[in-house]
């Protein structure tokens, strides 16, 4: 292994907003001339050997070091990647463990951390981009990037244009796990289609701009347990909670279940089963240590208020 700290970066391929920072890494290889990818892997982080992560990132303190006081890991992690979808839902100690594995170290069990691994739904095997975004940038910027939103489990939409996402051609499974890739042009599908917008009444589009909404958002003070009073707190308004202050669970079924409908839920990969004690429903409103996914978060805020914003800025109310 070769490591290197002496030479700080001569320039860097700024990130565009809401660009992955995985996607500005893989600008900077193509701009910076580099044949090796380990070349520019020695160049960011001090070491070839660092596996590049898709959605998240690792050494970032080593990174921001070498670009002087251009950033912060904490503007980055809040920017630059998907840690914003998941963090108001998990503990706040969590959270402060997984800034510190991405800002100091390789990132190894980050994605565990945030139940990415053994709670995902509606993986995507590709890397999605929507196709105006796209021509807009290289309209504007003479190049497409990664967009983080486009790349969230459950959203099948752009959150600003409503059109389908595109999977591009090349995986990660083309490549060495070593390589970045980057968007070309060429490569682009920019027809644009409506197939899943107005599906479902519309709830699919909803449901991505709620995932927006928790990108570009930060929730230092919140966690997992501030959440879930606001959940009961809302319940209680709807009187679906018992005089012990217990979920009416049967009544919350039946009235989640047949806003949604089980077709929309079953495409979400979301079905909730009456009778399995630890369906997500069940658990999103208990005090327990299971994880509960974000675009499952995202469906029961919006039958609760119909509005992220609506629902976090009332964070601060608390039922007796």
């Amino acid at each position: 292994m070769q490591e290197r700290s002496d030479i700080m970066l001569s320039f860097f391929t700024d990130p565009y907003p809401d660009e992955l920072l995985y996607s500005t890494f893989a600008r900077y290889h193509f701009y910076s001339g580099n044949v090796d990818f380990k070349d520019t892997l020695m160049e960011l982080f001090g070491k070839n050997t660092v596996i590049p992560t898709f959605e998240i990132g690792n050494y970032l303190q080593f990174f921001c070091n070498e670009l002087g006081e251009t950033y912060t890991p904490e503007s980055l992690i809040q920017q630059h990647t998907i840690f914003s979808f998941y963090a108001p839902f998990l503990p706040q100690g969590r959270q402060a463990e997984i800034r510190k594995a991405i800002t100091w170290e390789n990132g190894q069990g980050v994605y565990t951390k945030l139940g990415i691994i053994a709670g995902s739904i509606c993986v995507k095997e590709a890397i999605y981009y929507c196709p105006m975004c796209a021509s807009t940038e290289i309209e504007k910027l003479g190049e497409p990037y990664i967009h983080r939103e486009h790349q969230l489990q459950g959203v099948l939409v752009c959150p600003q244009h409503g059109c389908d996402l595109k999977a591009y051609g090349i995986t990660m499974n083309d490549c060495s796990r070593v390589e970045y890739i980057r968007l070309e042009e060429e490569r682009l599908d920019l027809s644009i289609t409506y197939r899943y917008k107005e599906q479902f009444n519309g709830v699919l589009w909803s449901v991505a701009k709620a995932a927006y909404y928790l990108l570009t958002h930060t929730f230092f003070e919140i966690g997992k347990m501030d959440v879930l009073a606001r959940y009961k707190s809302l319940l209680y308004e709807k009187d679906l909670l018992t005089s012990g202050m217990r979920v009416r669970q049967e009544e919350l079924h039946d009235l989640v279940v047949g806003h949604y409908g089980n077709p929309l839920l079953e495409f979400l990969e979301s079905s909730i089963d009456r009778h399995d004690e630890y369906n997500w429903l069940r658990v999103v409103t208990r005090d327990v240590e299971r994880a509960v996914h974000p675009l499952r978060h995202i469906l029961f805020t919006l039958w609760l208020v119909g509005d992220m914003d609506k629902f976090f800025r009332g964070m601060s109310d608390r039922y007796n």
